[in-house]
């Protein structure tokens, strides 16, 4: 299970966005698929249901390279420690 570090904001200008930890002031700029990732983590879905969510957004991109596009982004928010799984 993921759980999203609920101290982070996020403000949204345009098609980015900007995560900010107001703790360790640190800030990631986030682009359109990683906004759209990062508010189905908030909503508590898993890699699946956010891939499937998102396949008719991005029907030009196979299913297997927007998996491991999802994962990736995911990745990011672990290493940055946004997010963290039990």
């Amino acid at each position: 299970m993921i759980k999203i570090n609920q101290k982070l904001i996020l403000r949204e200008e345009n098609s980015e966005a900007i995560l900010f930890d107001p703790e360790s002031l640190l800030t990631a700029w986030l682009n359109e698929s990683a906004i759209e990732v990062w508010k189905y983590l908030c909503e508590g879905l898993t890699v699946e249901e956010i891939q499937t969510k998102m396949q008719s957004s991005y029907s030009d991109i196979d299913s297997h390279k927007l998996k491991s596009d999802i994962n990736e982004i995911i990745e990011h928010f672990k290493n940055a420690s946004y997010i963290y799984t039990e």
